[in-house]
C-alpha cells in the first residue's frame, strides 16, 4: 500500500494517462454523508431541495480532505497523461476513490490546457447516474489529480475484448446506460465526442457510466461547433468535412457504438439497418442487466487490467498558473 503524497519527493513518478478510470461506489455501501434535511422548506419541490442538501454535504466532506489522507490501492489505467489510480481514504477504509494523476508538462506541452479545464467544470457540475462523478481536484508543481467516483466493475472495451461481441439484449442495456448519459448532457447544452468503449466503465452493480470528458463541450442550444476531435473510427461526418457539429454527433458515435458491441468491429462494411431497429427497440424493451462482473470489496481491482508499478522519471515542474482553477 502507498501513501499518496504530493509531487516535489522524487520518489513517486508518474506516466502516461488515458482510457477509462473507474470510480467509487463500493460493494459493501456506497458513498454516504451525513445531512441534514429540511424538506419542508421547499414545499413545491422537495426532492429537489433534498439532492441539494446532499451535495452541499458531499461538497463540505471532499473540501477537508488533502492529497496526504490517501494511499494508493492499485493502478486501473495508464494513459497519455498519466495513470488513474484506485485510492483508500486512510481514516475510512471502506470509501475508495479513483485519483485521475494528469502530467501538468505533457498538458502543457500538448496544448490541452482549455480541454482539461472543460472536463473538470463539466464532470464538477454533472449529477447523472450515468456519469462519473468528479467530487474534487488537487494539485502540485508537477501533477493534477482528479478524485473521482470508484467504478470497479471494469471498463466495457475489457469485457468486449474477452468476450468477442454481445447478445442484442446486451448492446441494448448499454445502449440505453449511454442514451441517459446523452439525455442529461444534451440537456445541459454539452456535447460529448468521444464515445468509445473504453470510455464506458461499470460500476459495481454493472451499470455503465461515461468517464473521460477531456473533449466534452459546453456548446448550448441550436449551435455547433467546429473543433476536430473524437477517436478516428467514431467521428461523424460532419466533424471529418468541418462542417460544424452539434449534438448529433455524438449520436453517429452511438451508432458505431452499437456496431461494435454486436460485431467486435467498429468497421462497419454493411449497409443493412439492423442498428437503427436495435436503437427504436430500446424503448419498447424491458432491459436486464448484463451479468459480466462481480465486486467483492472496495479495493476490489480484479476486473481491470494489471499495469507494472510506475518507473520513468517525474516530469518537470510546470508553474505557468494554467491550471489556477483546480
Amino acid at each position: 500500500m502507498r501513501e499518496l503524497l504530493p509531487a516535489p519527493a522524487p520518489a513517486r513518478e508518474r506516466r502516461e494517462r488515458e482510457r477509462v478510470s473507474g470510480l467509487p461506489v463500493s460493494v459493501p455501501t456506497p458513498l454516504t454523508f451525513p445531512v441534514l434535511y429540511s424538506l419542508h422548506t421547499s414545499k413545491k419541490f422537495p426532492f429537489f431541495h433534498f439532492k441539494k442538501c446532499r451535495y452541499e454535504a458531499e461538497n463540505a466532506f471532499f473540501s477537508s480532505l488533502k492529497l496526504v489522507d490517501f494511499n494508493i490501492i492499485d493502478t486501473l489505467g495508464v494513459g497519455g497523461f498519466g495513470r488513474v489510480e484506485l485510492v483508500q481514504l486512510k481514516s475510512e477504509e471502506t470509501k475508495t476513490f479513483a485519483m485521475k494523476i494528469l502530467k501538468k508538462r505533457h498538458i502543457v506541452d500538448t496544448r490541452q490546457q482549455e480541454h482539461i479545464r472543460s472536463e473538470k467544470q463539466i464532470m464538477q457540475e454533472a449529477h447523472s447516474d450515468f456519469i462519473v462523478r468528479l467530487y474534487r481536484t488537487f494539485k502540485d508543481s508537477k501533477y493534477l489529480y482528479m478524485l473521482m467516483e470508484a467504478c470497479l466493475g471494469g471498463e466495457l472495451w475489457t469485457i468486449l475484448r474477452d468476450r468477442g461481441s454481445f447478445e442484442d439484449s446486451t448492446t441494448r442495456f448499454y445502449t440505453a446506460c449511454v442514451v441517459e448519459a446523452f439525455s442529461y448532457l444534451h440537456s445541459k447544452g454539452i456535447i460529448y465526442r468521444d464515445l468509445k468503449p473504453e470510455n464506458l466503465i461499470l460500476d459495481h452493480r454493472g451499470y455503465a457510466k461515461l468517464v473521460d470528458f477531456g473533449f466534452a463541450k459546453k456548446i448550448g442550444f441550436g449551435k455547433k461547433t467546429w473543433t476536430f476531435c473524437g477517436t478516428p473510427e467514431y467521428v461523424a461526418p460532419e466533424i471529418i468535412l468541418n462542417k460544424g457539429h452539434d449534438i448529433s454527433a455524438d449520436y453517429w458515435s452511438l451508432g458505431i457504438l452499437m456496431y461494435e458491441l454486436l460485431t467486435g468491429s467498429s468497421d462497419d462494411d454493411d449497409d443493412d439497418d439492423d442498428d437503427d431497429d436495435d436503437f427504436m427497440l430500446i424503448q419498447k424493451t424491458t432491459l436486464f442487466l448484463p451479468l459480466f462482473t462481480q465486486v467483492s470489496s472496495p479495493t476490489d481491482t480484479s476486473n481491470f487490467d494489471s499495469f507494472p508499478e510506475e518507473n520513468e522519471d517525474p516530469p518537470p515542474d510546470d508553474n505557468s498558473g494554467w491550471d489556477t482553477d483546480f
